[in-house]
This record gives structure tokens, sequence and C-alpha cells, in this order.
């Protein structure tokens, strides 16, 4: 049987392995998790940079304006629906950056909607 990502999650609480208010530190990980795909390490560093190419295949406009040294995401969870708040990305000016997250949180079977602040 294939599961969702919160299909997953909602029969790892029934088995008891998760703890049902875990839900919105999950879902903060994933967030962060897709921003972290967005990046690439540093051939001989110990940095990880943006990756254009991968910023572009998201079908994120590579020219928003985020700032991708710092950019984070943080949930809260408000009437079920999971706010997805990235930090270093200007209000109302990400629409592309937005969409990626939702579409992947969505998919996975989280109602959620991004917001972006400096």
């Amino acid at each position: 049987m294939e599961m969702n990502d919160k299909e997953h999650y909602d029969f790892m609480i029934k088995a008891g392995m998760y703890m049902p208010e875990s839900d919105v530190w999950h879902v903060e990980a994933l967030a962060n998790k897709l921003i972290a795909a967005l990046y690439r390490p540093t051939p001989g560093q110990c940095k990880f940079v943006v990756d254009r190419a991968r910023v572009r295949r998201a079908g994120i406009d590579n020219n928003e304006p985020i700032n991708w040294g710092d950019l984070s995401a943080t949930v809260t969870k408000k009437e079920g629906l999971y706010i997805v708040n990235m930090e270093e990305a200007s209000p109302g000016a990400c629409p592309t950056l937005c969409e990626y997250i939702e579409r992947y949180l969505q998919k996975w079977g989280w109602p959620a909607v991004a917001e972006t602040e400096w």
C-alpha cells in the first residue's frame, strides 16, 4: 500500500511511534528539507551554496528577492492549516518560492500555505 507523507504520519501516530502534537514539527522539518534541496555542497569546503539550476528546475524565479544565505522556515498551525513562514524572503514578492513549498506539502497530504518575511 502506497501512502503519502500525511497518511504515513497518521499510521505512525496510531502505531504509537509519534506523538500527535509533533505534526507541526514534522511539517516544519519537511519545509526546511525542501529549502535544503535547493543548495549544493561546495567541493573542498564545508559549506553549501544555492544551486541556481535546482532553483530553476523547482519552478522558482531566480529574480525573486530571497536572502539565500539565511532562508529558513517555521510552521504554525491554525484551524487545521499549516502556515509556513519563510524568513529572509521579501514579503509578498516571492510567489514561486511559496508555490514550490505549498505544492510539495500539499502533494504529501499536508494542507499548507506559505508566506515570506524578512
